[in-house]
């Protein structure tokens, strides 16, 4: 679980990064990074729905915190596997509607010639995504309060084990 909690952040955040920069190449060699960007993204989709496959087959998680804290860190987690699903899930849906080349590879044809429709999804997508950010952002600064002004082991047992 440790190792897929840490390949799903990588995976998140290069799948961020690799959006960030996609309109800095001129439009007609986006291709490569576009096709990155949309790979980064189902592997990230696939960590978490292996995540959840390993919890729900009872795969035990780092020891609980007590009460609230465990309340809220169970609910931050749930919140980032629904919306990194929603997120990959709503990429497809903005491939799909733009039409789009996963490396010359496989491609989406065009479901709709709507721009309105085509801007509300990618929107829809962008607004998920920069979500996750912010709310793993938090999460790992939580974590590290609690290494640093709490002293306790929450980011020691996320840690990989030697």
């Amino acid at each position: 679980m440790i190792a897929l909690h840490w390949i799903s952040a990588g995976l998140i955040a290069a799948s961020w990064l690799t959006a960030q920069v996609i309109d800095v190449f001129p439009r007609a060699h986006r291709g490569p990074i576009t096709s990155i960007h949309m790979f980064l993204g189902v592997a990230t989709g696939a960590a978490i729905l292996a995540r959840l496959a390993l919890r729900a087959a009872g795969t035990p998680r780092p020891a609980p915190d007590e009460g609230i804290v465990d309340w809220v860190a169970r609910a931050v987690h749930m919140i980032l596997y629904a919306l990194v699903i929603a997120a990959a899930l709503l990429g497809v849906a903005n491939a799909w509607a733009r039409g789009a080349s996963v490396f010359g590879v496989f491609t989406f044809t065009s479901f709709t010639t709507d721009r309105d429709l085509r801007h509300l999804i990618g929107g829809l997508h962008e607004t998920a995504t920069d979500a996750i950010v912010i709310l793993a952002a938090g999460h790992a600064m939580i974590a590290l309060a609690h290494y640093v002004l709490l002293g306790d082991s929450v980011l020691r047992r996320m840690l990989p084990r030697a």
